[in-house]
């Protein structure tokens, strides 16, 4: 009772509190509406204006609708969890994935994503693929008072909660976890950016594969990457060429790069490395959509020391990410595809062959290098389900293989029939309109499963060159010869040498329309070849095809990377064959450089030729020389001479004549050659740019034919043709002088016994100075004879005869003793005689030194008078040529005389010194019949030396 009434006073006096409280704060509320009103009555504003913030207003989006502020973005990192002991953390784990999520609010979101990767706790590493749900706060949002836009950095919380499969050898288990995490975020464009987002949270044992008393642990990992994001107004549409055409918007990738499989620990992945290459067509069918087909091929190592080849082929789709949150811009320096593809694939290994299915999903990240062409970079990953790799697996029946793919994209991009019609501009008027040369190095390798195995050791060097000629804008045909190795499966050596002529299809110039300024092109080849090899005396004719990169640095010169297989029939390696085929393939990898030479006006380049006048040169150049099978021998090599007079007679062609010598040690012998030569000069480098003589490179090609003397070390002389082409790259050294190296490779026709073909073929290397002489105007001149028109002369020097060249003994007794004197007559500014005895003491080994004395009458002509005219008359330099008959008397003790005639000639190069007075060097040869020497073997003998002189002019 007491209670009850207790109870019942306090609830009164409650009430009564209650209902004073509400009294009294209404009449102080009535108060200050009174005091405000009274206030608002005497001023126009609010000190409550001033003194108070006004409350933060929820921030929204207007017209917001599902999706439209949606992104998607693709990142991995790295995990770790807790452990007791020190270091504390457990050796890191890898993750992957990507999310799509929507932005509700500017301060609200939401993500779903897919991720998978590995846990490592201890020993034991765990893969796992999983699903998550992420609630997004963007922080940065929030502290704003306005935000319509993203900002340049921004940081975002994150919470959500995950579910995961974790497979461990045969045991699958399904974790669930939960997360908290904090994002900086860099906006690289208005709908582009990049993240580092680190988390923390709660996981289940089951996600590592064990069990402890608590059930979970604490687990940290941190992610980077990349995404998208729509935002409002923001995108532009520019116009797609359309699809009028079915080449309209297609395209060409070829890309290659490491692959591994995914195994339980990365310890193993280095066990399973290898790569691919790919090849793609493909067409655009609006800015965002694409599809291609591809065909790839794929090799990867194992532990059994065996490799897991395989072929495949695929169908994708193709996303262009930035089109679609930012817009269709074809003027795009950048950009982002994301690619799916199904696969069908067949691999072999020792355990058979397998076919599998997959599917794979990747990056193609696109850098624009020319307009129509880019350089992408892909990372992807591929699921296989089945034996893709026998005796590997990543989960249960599944291989997942990560790849790094780097590549070229080329693209046709807008109207091919308007493109097309650039052919129009593609003109051929003459022969040597839109040639070009080449040259390349390379590797070359037998194509079947034990090489492909031991790629290292099976791959070989090859040299590659080439001529060739556009017909029309997207047909040509090429030449080509190359020499190479080859090592078949039972590890034989083969040298061999091919030639082969070739169909080019130009897949840029069809594409894209004939333009002289692609900087990127793709050129197909199909054509037949012969090639001739060691221990086989006859041909072998095949077929080969090919596919060409080509980056052109300018109007000229180009640089290719081109694969080719060559097919013969299945003997041209031994055990060799390829696969169930009866056909040996071999494969070819070359790169190199390419002189275009399309840009030659010869209207013009002929006006410019007229106007310069230095088109005679003369040459002096030194080098080695070897044969084909001498190339590694250093005992093979030895060193060679030239002395060249020739005359530009276009401004693209010009001849030239040689004297060659040539001389080695072979098993302590002597050997030499002498040669006497022409050749057809071709000027490259005004056929790819134009006339321009003070150009300071010039490459020029040339072909020419040397006969002349094959003096064996037995003693035994040949007579002796070769046919020999090369290419000079000269170098400006002042206004009338270049610096030069002329790379030659020559053919003997005729000659000595050769033990094999590769002994015909002689490779050499030139040195050299070329100066250009001033070319006269009309035709040789008659003008009158200088001034001292008369002279003697004496000589002096040493040489070297083929009566003494092979003997045994030491190399300084093998010089001659020359000395001359003549005495001559210039009856006008170019030709003179002269006449003169030579005497030459030649040193033989048994010291009864024998005495050539020679008679001779020779012709002269004034080299600078005949290149510059009378204006060259009383110049101070001296350049003389001549070419006579000689009466030879050979003498020595104990034996009969010996008379013989022979020819020579000699230049004579030096200067005026005062009004009287000539000094100079005389290079010169003279060739006598074999009579003059007792026993001789050669078929001519003579002797060539070096003397230094002067003139007494009169």
């Amino acid at each position: 009772m007491a209670t009850s009434m207790t109870f019942c006073l306090k609830t009164t006096n409650l009430k009564m509190y209650t209902m004073h409280n509400i009294i009294h704060k209404t009449l102080c509320l009535g108060l200050l509406l009174c005091c405000a009103l009274t206030a608002l009555g005497q001023s126009d504003s609010s000190a409550l204006n001033y003194l108070l913030q006004r409350p933060p207003v929820a921030k929204h989006y207007d017209d917001k609708k599902f999706g439209d502020h949606v992104f998607v973005e693709i990142g991995m990192g790295a995990n770790s969890t807790a452990k007791g002991a020190c270091p504390y953390l457990e050796v890191p784990g890898m993750q992957a994935g990507g999310a799509i999520g929507d932005w509700v609010t500017p301060l609200h979101g939401w993500r779903i994503g897919v991720n998978g990767g590995t846990r490592v706790l201890g020993r034991k590493t765990t893969k796992t693929l999983g699903v998550s749900a992420d609630y997004l706060l963007n922080i940065t949002a929030l502290s704003q008072r306005q935000y319509n836009i993203p900002r340049t950095w921004e940081f975002i919380a994150t919470a959500g909660v995950g579910y995961s499969l974790a497979h461990w050898y045969t045991d699958t288990r399904y974790a669930l976890h939960t997360k908290l995490g904090l994002r900086a975020q860099v906006n690289i464009h208005d709908y582009t950016y990049i993240y580092l987002e680190p988390q923390l949270g709660l996981v289940s044992n089951d996600l590592y594969n064990v069990s402890s008393w608590r059930g979970y642990r604490i687990a940290g990992k941190v992610n980077a990457g990349l995404g998208y994001r729509l935002v409002k107004d923001t995108r532009r549409q520019d116009t797609f060429a359309g699809n009028s055409h079915f080449l309209d918007n297609t395209f060409a990738q070829i890309s290659g790069g490491p692959a591994f499989l995914f195994t339980s620990s990365p310890k193993n992945w280095g066990r399973t490395l290898g790569g691919h290459i790919q090849g793609h067509l493909g067409k655009w069918w609006d800015p965002y959509s694409a599809t291609r087909i591809g065909l790839g091929v794929g090799l990867h190592r194992r532990d059994d020391k065996a490799k897991n080849k395989s072929f495949s082929a695929s169908l994708g789709y193709m996303l262009n990410m930035h089109n679609v949150f930012g817009g269709y811009k074809p003027d795009r320096k950048y950009w982002v595809n994301g690619v799916i593809d199904v696969t069908g694939n067949l691999s072999a290994s020792n355990y058979g062959k397998h076919y599998t299915a997959g599917i794979g999903a990747g990056l193609q990240g696109h850098f624009k290098i020319s307009k129509n062409n880019t350089f992408f970079l892909e990372p992807r990953v591929d699921l296989m389900h089945g034996d893709y790799m026998q005796g590997y697996t990543t989960v249960r029946n599944w291989d997942l293989i990560p790849a790094l793919h780097a590549g070229f994209n080329f693209m046709e991009q807008g109207d091919i029939k308007t493109l097309r019609a650039r052919n129009q501009d593609f003109k051929s008027p003459h022969a040597y309109d839109h040639l070009f040369v080449e040259a390349g190095l390379g590797a070359a390798m037998p194509i079947t499963g034990h090489t492909v195995s031991h790629m290292g050791y099976h791959l070989r060097p090859v040299a590659h060159l080439g001529v060739g000629k556009w017909f029309h804008p997207t047909s040509g045909v090429r030449l080509w010869s190359e020499a190479t190795q080859y090592i078949n499966t039972d590890t034989k050596r083969y040298k061999a040498i091919a030639l082969g002529a070739d169909y080019l299809w130009h897949i840029t110039n069809t594409m894209m329309g004939y333009e002289p300024g692609h900087r990127f092109e793709m050129i197909a080849s199909a054509g037949i070849n012969t090639a001739v090899r060691q221990y086989r005396r006859h041909a072998f004719f095949g077929g080969n095809l090919g596919l060409r990169a080509q980056w052109n640095a300018n109007q000229m010169w180009g640089f290719y990377i081109e694969p080719q297989a060559r097919i013969y029939g299945n003997n041209f390696l031994e055990r060799s064959q390829f696969s169930a085929f009866e056909v040996d393939v071999v494969g070819h990898l070359s790169a190199g450089v390419q002189a275009n030479l399309r840009h030659y006006d010869a209207q013009q380049s002929r006006q410019n030729y007229q106007q310069y006048d230095r088109h005679a040169f003369v040459s002096a150049a030194g080098g080695v020389e070897t044969n084909g099978l001498g190339l590694r021998a250093r005992s093979q090599y030895g060193p060679l001479g030239r002395l060249s007079v020739g005359n530009w007679y276009s401004p693209i062609s010009a001849w030239r004549v040689n004297i060659s010598g040539f001389e080695k040690e072979n098993n302590n012998r002597r050997y030499a050659r002498i040669m006497a030569g022409a050749d057809y000069m071709l000027d490259l480098s005004t056929m790819g740019m134009g006339y321009n003589p003070d150009r300071y490179v010039t490459l020029r090609g040339i072909a020419g034919v040397d006969f002349g003397a094959d003096l064996e070390c037995r003693g035994r002389g040949y007579f002796l043709t070769e046919l020999h082409g090369g290419a000079q790259l000269a170098v400006r050294a002042g206004k009338g002088c270049e610096i030069y190296v002329e790379p030659q490779i020559g053919y003997e026709l005729s000659g000595k016994n050769y033990r094999g073909r590769m002994q015909h073929i002689i490779p050499r290397a030139y040195a050299g100075v070329n100066w250009k002489l001033h070319t006269a105007e009309g035709k040789h001149r008659k003008e009158a004879a200088p001034e001292r028109n008369q002279f003697v002369s004496l000589n002096v020097g040493t040489g070297f005869h083929t009566g003494t060249l092979n003997a045994s003994m030491p190399f300084g007794r093998k010089l001659n003793i020359d000395a001359s004197v003549a005495y001559g007559r210039w009856y006008n500014a170019v030709s003179g005689w002269s006449a003169g005895i030579t005497n030459t003491t030649i040193l033989t080994p048994r010291r009864d030194n024998a005495n050539i004395t020679s008679l001779h009458g020779d012709y002269l002509f004034n080299i600078l008078t005949i290149a510059g005219g009378k204006a060259q008359l009383n110049s101070r330099a001296m350049l003389n040529g001549y070419v006579g008959a000689s009466l030879n008397i050979a003498a020595r003790p104990d034996r009969e005389t010996r008379i013989a005639p022979g020819l020579r000639a000699g230049l004579q190069i030096g200067g005026n010194v005062g009004k009287n007075w000539s000094i100079y060097a005389e290079p010169h040869a003279n060739i006598t019949t074999k009579n003059i020497w007792v026993g001789s073997t050669h078929p001519a003998d003579g002797q060539v030396g070096l003397m230094v002189g002067t003139k007494y002019r009169f």
